[in-house]
């Protein structure tokens, strides 16, 4: 399984002509692209991912044991109270990326 991050930018920024890299890019060129593509990733809403992966450290966090020991435990959850480690893990996201954007 790829990363999230390789996932979107694969859907967002398709390499043209089957995978070839156009060569006549300026530099200039170049730091812009970084410097949008960067702010387009801090802006975005999160993934259902991005957030199952938050919930699930946030459950970490609050009952003491280690990712391994609960990671087997998350799929069996009790679906309301995963609602409730998403809806603390969305709002943590929420808050750094707006902390981030001032």
């Amino acid at each position: 399984m790829s990363s999230i991050i390789t996932n979107e930018i694969e859907e967002r920024y398709p390499y043209p002509d089957n995978g070839e890299r156009p060569v006549s890019q300026t530099r200039l060129g170049a730091c812009l692209a970084s410097r949008k593509a960067y702010r387009a990733g801090v802006g975005r809403t999160p993934t259902d991912r991005e957030i199952d992966a938050a919930a699930l450290a946030v459950y970490t966090g609050t009952t003491g044991m280690s990712l391994e020991e609960v990671s087997p435990l998350w799929p069996k959850l009790n679906p309301e109270a995963k609602a409730q480690y998403r809806k603390l893990a969305r709002l943590a996201l929420d808050a750094a990326r707006k902390e981030a954007m001032r």
